[in-house]
Formats: C-alpha cells, sequence, structure tokens
C-alpha cells in the first residue's frame, strides 16, 4: 500500500516537474544575442479583460458552478434526474463559451487547467447521476490544477503590471496550489 502512494506521488512530480519546465526565449539571427528586452511583456494584453469576463462567464453559469463550488456527490443519484440534467447541460454550456474566449499567452496553460478541473467535475455528475459509462479520468483534476499552477505562475513573471490591476492572481492563488503538490 504504501508502494501506491510513493508511486502516486512521484509520478506526480515527474509530471509537475515536466509541466512546471521554462521555454527558451526565441533569438535573434544572431545566435549569441540576449533576447530582447520587451519579450517578458508579450501575452499579457487583455489580461485584465480575460479575468472580467471568465468570472462572468463563470456567473453566468450558475447552474453549474453553484454545484462546483459546493458539490454534493453523495446527493447526486437523490437528485431528480432533470436537476442532474441541468446542471449537465449548464456545464457543458460552461465549457462551450471557455473554449471560445480569447485567452492571453502568458495564461494559456492555466485556461486549460481550469477547463480541465471543470469538465473532470462535469464527468463525475454524469458519472453519478446519468450515465455510468462515462467514467471520469481520476487523474484529470490534479493534472489540471497542476496547469493552473503553471499559468498563474507564467503569469506573475511575464505580466505583473497587469496581473496587479486584477488582483494578486487570476483564478487560484499560486501558494495554496502549490501545498495540493507538496
Amino acid at each position: 500500500m504504501i508502494q501506491g502512494f510513493g508511486l502516486s506521488g512521484m509520478a506526480s512530480v515527474l509530471v509537475l516537474g515536466f509541466l512546471l519546465q521554462t521555454g527558451t526565449p526565441p533569438r535573434t539571427n544572431d545566435p549569441h544575442a540576449d533576447p530582447e528586452e520587451g519579450i517578458a511583456s508579450v501575452g499579457c494584453d487583455g489580461l485584465v479583460t480575460y479575468v472580467e469576463t471568465l468570472f462572468t462567464t463563470l456567473d453566468e453559469h450558475s447552474t453549474f458552478t453553484d454545484f462546483w463550488v459546493a458539490p454534493d456527490y453523495d446527493g447526486i443519484q437523490q437528485m431528480d434526474r432533470d436537476e442532474v440534467q441541468a446542471i449537465v447541460d449548464d456545464g457543458t454550456a460552461l465549457l462551450a463559451d471557455l473554449d471560445a474566449m480569447e485567452v492571453p499567452e502568458s495564461y494559456g496553460p492555466g485556461h486549460e487547467g481550469l477547463h480541465l478541473i471543470l469538465d473532470s467535475d462535469l464527468d463525475f455528475v454524469t458519472f453519478l447521476g446519468l450515465d455510468s459509462s462515462i467514467v471520469p479520468a481520476l487523474d484529470q483534476w490534479e493534472g489540471g490544477m497542476a496547469r493552473i499552477l503553471q499559468g498563474e505562475l507564467m503569469t506573475a513573471k511575464a505580466c505583473p503590471e497587469e496581473l496587479a490591476a486584477v488582483g494578486a492572481y487570476v483564478f487560484y492563488d499560486p501558494a495554496s496550489l502549490e501545498t495540493i503538490f507538496e
């Protein structure tokens, strides 16, 4: 049993290490030249608009997000099928709206991670309340959280001024996310 915990912990460390690798900045034609000074601000345009749109979109899908914020997985099977279907339909619409959003380059991984964790919860609701043939991926939530952490760290590094305009972080406080992976 301890082996299982050790292997899953090692796998988490390897996945997180792979996901949080930094990329090499682009260089000019001269291979010995330093990267351009303005490279840190690439992808920061629209961060404030993105955050406003993200939270507005989440608010517009309150049937799903209310469940997502305070899930009752034990009570899903006791819910009326129409109630469960309403949660699933609203969650599906939310994911479609997230797919249609313009995402700043710096927060791209974080947006993907948010999509993964919301989709993971949607799969659990579907599995427990509507269709048991749709089996949720058990590692999808953790992978999504790792992607959100990556997006938060990239945005903090690349867009400090824009991030200050929206608060200390985009969606989740990176300090609290880092404790998940300790």
